[in-house]
């Protein structure tokens, strides 16, 4: 492999970003070429598997409109599906994978909780200390503190109650996903 591109533009990154970038470019006239560190194309979006089970990580939000991302997966031939968020459970401490229509009752009532923040929090208090209050128990904390981490890049004891509240009141994303 050689280090010289004769090329006007580089793109780092064979990501969902780096392959848009280079597609816009290349239609702008631009000679593209994208590099890419890992081998895979895709970037944070791949499938793995963890105890015989197969998942999808990475990219899990699409921001701005959903509609226009899924055209062009679909003028790219690639299949996507639609799924209603949560469809499915690993609890990892317990070595359990199950749908949403099998999950214990208690994560409902975490899942009630979360739905209640907006009304029921208190100004002061940590997202952890809010579903103590509302009795979440801990094998949902683990998976609620998983879930949090992911979405804001902080555990649940380090995220304020009140911001997730603001944060609910304002979304519009919807609660459907696709894979």
């Amino acid at each position: 492999m050689t280090d010289d591109f004769d090329a006007d533009v580089v793109v780092v990154g064979a990501g969902f970003a780096g392959l848009g970038a280079a597609r816009a470019l290349q239609r702008a006239g631009k000679s593209v070429v994208v590099v890419e560190a890992t081998g895979v194309v895709g970037g944070r979006a791949r499938r793995g598997r963890l105890e015989g089970l197969e998942f999808a990580a990475g990219a899990e939000y699409v921001h701005g409109a959903a509609g226009e991302v899924l055209d062009l997966l679909k003028r790219a031939n690639v299949d996507v599906e639609t799924r209603a968020w949560p469809a499915t459970y690993w609890l990892g401490r317990e070595r359990r994978h199950f749908d949403a229509d099998g999950a214990p009752a208690e994560l409902q009532a975490a899942h009630d909780a979360f739905d209640a923040i907006e009304d029921d929090h208190a100004a002061d208090e940590s997202l952890l200390q809010y579903f103590v209050r509302k009795g979440v128990r801990s094998r949902c904390l683990d998976v609620a503190d998983a879930v949090y981490a992911n979405d804001y890049g902080e555990s649940a004891s380090e995220l304020g109650a009140a911001e997730v509240a603001h944060e609910q009141r304002h979304w519009t994303g919807g609660e459907a996903y696709f894979v």
